[in-house]
């Protein structure tokens, strides 16, 4: 019947039979020693007697569980004794009685300490083996390598360390071997100068693993006394993949940098109401000489006295990332104590782990110059109009479009007379329309102005965006009289936002969803799964041999086989999937809708042989295939985290199976 079981499994079977009959065992004799005092006491052989009273009581207590038992059956047979003396042997009852009860009593008084020796021995001795086995797992179960060594030869290694150097047995090489020779004799040096149960300190080395792939690793570790001999145990790990990130974050950093640097628009960015940064762009906006004068610095320094209220309390109302502060017109003050209009618009981000406002501001006191000239003179205003690049245009309260400026031709292609006489709503993109809408009513109604975006129609049939500024004229009575309309194309701008917006979320090579975009998505589509009852999958992939085809052919190469790869991968999916790179050569793939499992296995497959044909970069014919990890909402986990480790467990399976192939990490669990 267990011939079908794992080879654990029948090796557990036996063991807890074996153990239930040695229990049987245990108890038959245990019980059989209630009667030795009756055997004692019947052997008038006083050396048999002897051996029989010290030897059985032993031999029970010895016999590791039964000795709770022995000890009642010790005392029960200690009383029972008096009886058999008294009613089953002849004796004087005057003069054998006292000697009887004095040797009934000192036998017991020796059963007893024998029974305490022998249940201190046994708890001692669990209590060891319980702690060696404690600590044997601990080590063997480390994700860290671990390895003793005297004077360089490996007298052990846990199975950690094995995996870290791809190496199948450690014991009786050299550590030198693994470790690369620029770091030698720094290694010789630190063993040398440590002294038993002195701490050896955390260093950053390179090792050499048994393909020959170097890697970075963490070393540390102590000297102690192993087998009666000093000796060293090191514990290491791989942080390779992590100095990749770190190297990769940094790159990151310094292409966000310049951009930012580079900005012709005025950025700067403060967390609870103190700068932490701005870039040239705002320090010259500002007044300032350099970013030194205005680090640490209050923002309110810089904001006239009747805008505080309203960057207070923006302050005080957004707490979280990811908010888009709204266009605002506010005043600032200069250094020089000049007072300029700004346009302020921003987001908030997290800087050291808190919520931060990044803020952009656009300066507006040219256009604000300019209305108020506008304002006095007609004629000028005409004059201004005529010779501005921005769209100004005149709208009665309907709408019909009643003046519209020779910009509008240089802008948009449209000369002013096809615009005179029109609804303005006619060259307004469809989807903007509402929105214009209710900000003409805004402004009707609260008698303000009001900034819009949206997108006006180019004469060659494409869309244009621009930021109009819409100001309601009213007459002495307060009747509206007509919308002053001053706008300006702001399309390299929203450009520039859109390309912001999706290098945060897409990997710059392959166009593809990054990890935020890719963690966003899949938290999402597990509070769906969960909603609705719904499975769902999750797919980690990597390229066979890209690393060899990367350093053979160059990198060049290798990011045109990336972006090829990513192409016939998306090619195979549906139009609900998303597939993101996770970086290098490793892509994730998130199934959000299946039916059964096999819809995942079925697009696997298909993954697969897209793959098998040869890859055509420029005269090179390359051959590279894929291994596929796959783990299931909820069969394999319930979290994020959970589906990602299992599925890259269950790559790692595939891989060490051959590659070009695919493994579910359920049935992973099964083996």
């Amino acid at each position: 019947m267990t011939a079908g079981l794992p080879k654990e499994k029948q090796r557990m079977n036996i063991k807890c039979s074996l153990k239930r009959y040695i229990r049987y065992i245990y108890w038959s004799l245990a019980i059989i020693s209630l009667f030795v005092p009756v055997i004692i006491k019947l052997t008038y052989n006083e050396p048999m007697r002897w051996t029989i009273t010290l030897a059985f009581p032993i031999l029970i207590l010895a016999m590791y569980p039964a000795w709770k038992f022995g000890l009642f059956a010790i005392s029960f047979a200690s009383v029972f004794e008096y009886l058999v003396e008294f009613f089953l042997i002849p004796t004087n009852f005057d003069s054998d009685f006292p000697q009887l009860v004095v040797n009934s009593t000192l036998n017991w008084i020796l059963f007893m300490l024998v029974a305490l020796f022998i249940l201190h021995y046994h708890e001692k001795s669990e209590q060891l083996r319980a702690s060696e086995e404690r600590y044997r797992k601990i080590v063997e179960l480390s994700p860290k390598g671990i390895v003793i060594h005297r004077e360089g030869t490996i007298l052990y290694a846990n199975p950690s360390a094995m995996k870290i150097v791809k190496e199948d047995n450690l014991v009786g090489k050299s550590i030198f071997t693994y470790l690369h020779p620029d770091f030698h004799e720094i290694s010789k040096q630190r063993i040398s100068q440590a002294k038993i149960g002195k701490e050896i300190p955390i260093i950053e080395e390179k090792l050499i693993r048994h393909d020959g792939k170097m890697i970075d690793a963490e070393i540390g570790g102590v000297s102690i006394n192993y087998d009666g001999s000093p000796a060293t145990l090191i514990i290491f790990s791989d942080v390779s993949e992590r100095k990749k990130v770190e190297q990769a974050l940094q790159e990151s950093e310094k292409r966000y940098r310049r951009l930012v640097e580079w900005s012709p628009e005025p950025i700067i960015v403060y967390q609870h109401g103190f700068i932490q940064y701005a870039n040239p762009a705002c320090i010259k906006l500002l007044g300032a000489s350099s970013l030194e004068e205005l680090i640490g610095k209050s923002i309110i320094d810089y904001i006239h006295p009747d805008f505080v209220h309203l960057v207070e309390n923006r302050n005080q109302e957004i707490n979280q990332t990811g908010i888009f502060v709204a266009p605002t017109e506010e005043k600032i003050i200069r250094l020089d104590g000049t007072v300029i209009d700004v346009e302020v618009t921003g987001t908030t981000i997290k800087h050291d782990g808190k919520p931060t406002f990044l803020m952009m501001y656009h300066d507006l006191t040219g256009r604000k110059r300019t209305e108020e000239a506008l304002r006095k003179s007609e004629e000028k205003y005409r004059l201004i109009a005529e010779n501005m690049t921005d769209l100004v245009s005149v709208l009665d309260e309907n709408g019909i479009i009643k003046y519209a400026s020779p910009s509008h031709e240089f802008v948009l292609g449209f000369t002013p007379e096809v615009y005179e006489g029109n609804l303005a709503f006619d060259f307004v993109h469809s989807d903007d329309i509402p929105h214009i809408q209710s900000k003409f009513l805004y402004m009707v109604l609260s008698k303000e102005n009001k900034v819009i975006e949206f997108r006006y129609k180019h004469i060659n049939g494409n869309w244009v965006w621009v930021e109009a500024k819409g100001t309601p004229v009213f007459n002495e009575e307060g009747n509206l009289l007509h919308f002053l309309v001053v706008a300006r194309e702001i399309t390299e701008r929203r450009l520039y936002e859109e390309r912001l917006s999706h290098m945060a979320y897409h990997d710059t090579l392959t166009g593809l969803p990054n990890r935020r975009l890719f963690k966003e998505r899949l938290e999402q589509s597990l509070k769906e799964a969960e909603r609705y009852g719904r499975k769902m999958a999750v797919m980690y992939m990597d390229m066979d041999k890209f690393k060899h085809i990367n350093d053979t052919f160059g990198h060049g190469v290798g990011d045109e086989l990336l972006i090829q790869f990513a192409q016939r991968v998306q090619g195979c999916l549906r139009e609900s999937d998303t597939l993101a790179r996770q970086g290098g050569d490793e892509f994730i793939i998130l199934l959000p809708e299946i039916q059964e499992e096999q819809d995942a296995l079925q697009i696997a497959k298909r993954i697969l042989a897209a793959l098998q044909e040869p890859w055509l970069i420029g005269e090179l014919v390359l051959q590279t295939t894929s291994s596929i990890g796959i783990s299931f909402y909820p069969k394999d986990g319930t979290t994020r985290h959970e589906l990602m480790n299992h599925a890259d467990t269950a790559l790692y399976e595939a891989k060490e199976d051959g590659k070009n192939n695919f493994k579910t990490y359920s049935l992973l669990r099964v083996r």
